[in-house]
């Protein structure tokens, strides 16, 4: 059985985003102590086939909570994902 995986660059445009007061100024406070939070939803569909015949396909969603250092550099301290079928 093999295994295919594909990388996709996304880039997150937030200055784009309307945010309420109250969220603006969380973000903005998580900004400043370094660590930024985010959760991010997603609805994949993933193709398979068996033998050449049979394919079929599916939807996974998934709900992942990354935490980042805050920008311009926004490396990855850690994360957290949830997939479901």
């Amino acid at each position: 059985m093999s295994r295919q995986s594909r990388f996709a660059y996304a880039h997150l445009t937030p200055s784009h985003v309307k945010l309420s007061l109250g969220l603006s100024q969380e973000l903005q406070r998580q900004i400043d102590n370094g660590r930024v939070k985010l959760g991010i939803k997603a609805l994949i569909k993933a193709k398979s086939k068996l033998g050449g015949i049979f394919k079929y396909s599916y939807w996974l969603y998934n709900n992942c909570n990354i935490l980042v250092v805050s920008p311009p550099n926004g490396a990855l301290l850690g994360h957290r994902c949830v997939t479901k079928r």
